[in-house]
């Protein structure tokens, strides 16, 4: 939710009900990784499973095949696997 009167997302993380995974670029600036920091921090203060999965060389929207300014082959296809994996393994 965003908008004048709600609270950050990064405040609501201890409303999450399930297992949490992230793909992030650490040359991406929205998140920074300085904010993947923070959003990890605050899951585990919440006491909430998660994996997050960092690839240097890439920037926002790493997995945007289409846009060869942003893609990252390597990055994009380590990201399916392990995503793929994460709900194979989480949603039986």
């Amino acid at each position: 939710m965003r908008g004048k009167g709600n609270p950050p997302a990064i405040e609501l993380a201890g409303n999450i009900p399930c297992s949490v995974i992230g793909f992030f670029g650490n040359d991406d600036r929205n998140p920074s990784p300085a904010d993947v920091d923070d959003y990890e921090t605050a899951l585990q203060k919440a006491g909430f499973e998660h994996t997050f999965h960092r690839y240097d060389g890439a920037g926002h929207a790493f997995q945007w095949e289409d846009n060869p300014d942003r893609y990252g082959a390597s990055a994009s296809d380590d990201a399916w696997d392990k995503a793929l994996a994460f709900f194979g393994e989480k949603l039986k």
